[in-house]
């Protein structure tokens, strides 16, 4: 039997993933050339950094980036609040996506260190990001599932609520 403080529920939520979008080129005749139009796909202008020393400040952070190429607009170091450090992970934006692939193919080679550690550099799109499942923890022994459904319906389609036996 669990106690009050070991009583959690994982809820997961349904991938809100969209099918593709068929696209309908547009097609028009101008001076008896076919002409073609279609969507591009969004470049991607972000990077999550892994692998940031654990002494490391935003500040820091920021003058390292900024020296590797230009255009940073925003750092996000993710801090540990209990412990005062980071995470050893950020999220750097760009102004565009050339700015961002020049400095993930520089922060890429691997001869590129953060202090002696490699770093993990990737693409990362904030507005795809999607949570799948979360653990709620210290829950009270009489919470139901319609409960649990109510309070977090609000950020997305929940398929099942797994609560665990008293």
């Amino acid at each position: 039997m669990r106690s009050r403080k070991d009583r959690a529920a994982s809820v997961k939520q349904a991938e809100s993933v969209k099918p593709a979008e068929p696209v309908q080129p547009n097609e028009s005749k101008e001076e008896g050339k076919k002409v073609t139009c279609s969507r591009a796909q969004e470049k991607q202008h972000c990077l999550f950094i892994g692998n940031i020393p654990k002494h490391w400040t935003e500040d820091v952070l920021r003058e390292m980036v900024e020296a590797i190429g230009v255009g940073v607009t925003k750092v996000d170091l993710v801090m540990n609040t209990y412990r005062g450090c980071n995470k050893h992970f950020a999220f750097v934006e760009y102004r565009d996506h050339d700015r961002a692939k020049y400095s993930k193919e520089k922060m890429s080679d691997p001869t590129f260190k953060l202090d002696g550690n490699a770093p993990t550099v990737t693409y990362y799109n904030p507005s795809a990001s999607q949570v799948n499942s979360i653990y709620v923890k210290n829950l009270p022994n009489n919470v139901t599932e319609d409960q649990l459904r109510r309070l977090f319906e609000h950020h997305g389609k929940i398929n099942t609520v797994d609560l665990p036996t008293p």
